[in-house]
């Protein structure tokens, strides 16, 4: 009986060692990927007014939200789901334009994006192509989620991202935020995080 039991001790052992460290190596894994799932993407203030020079100007009639996505980025998917859920209840419709990122020289359908149908079922939308990021530049916006909220004369109103994580969906400081803007048009003071790519990687 013995043997038996010592016999089992050994296998258990032996099986103790690689065991451990594989949970090791999966919390460390999966730590950073909460990490990145949490770590913003770069943002620039671009000031209080909508920037001249501008190809395209605010609605006159009502706020414009503009959005810089990248086509390839899977968490600007979560963006465009929020910005659905969060308009479809908003007392003021804003006009959105849509600025998608698309670097030179690449082939036709190369910003086909997954959410291409989820757009179209918003209302009063554009969408815009934006060549090497250009038009996003000049709203500071550096990374794909980027939101921001202008009134009717150009006066910014919100700045951030409506995603509480990269490719999350659901509540977040920023959808509650632009939620009230567009609601009470008060100003929310300073700009929320943005969790997405950056504009211009995945070309």
């Amino acid at each position: 009986m013995k043997v038996q039991v010592d016999e089992v001790c050994k296998v258990s052992g032996g099986y103790f060692g690689p065991l451990m460290a594989w949970f090791v190596l999966l919390g460390g894994g999966l730590a950073m990927m909460a990490g990145f799932a949490y770590s913003p993407g770069a943002i620039r203030d671009a000031g209080p007014v909508w920037p001249g020079g501008m190809t395209f100007t605010p609605a006159g009639d009502r706020p414009t939200l503009v959005v810089a996505l990248h086509p390839r980025c899977t968490c600007s998917v979560a963006t465009v789901r929020e910005l659905s859920r969060l308009l479809s209840a908003a007392v003021v419709q804003p006009h959105i334009e849509i600025l998608l990122y698309r670097p030179n020289h690449v082939a036709e359908g190369w910003d086909r994006a997954a959410f291409d149908e989820e757009l179209r079922r918003i209302p009063r939308v554009t969408v815009r192509g934006d060549v090497e990021g250009r038009q996003a530049r000049a709203f500071g916006m550096l990374t794909s989620g980027d939101v921001a909220l202008f009134t009717s004369d150009g006066h910014l109103r919100f700045r951030g991202g409506v995603t509480s994580a990269r490719g999350h969906e659901g509540e977040s400081d920023g959808g509650r935020r632009l939620r009230r803007a567009l609601s009470e048009g008060h100003s929310a003071p300073g700009a929320i995080p943005v969790f997405g790519c950056p504009l211009e990687s995945g070309d």
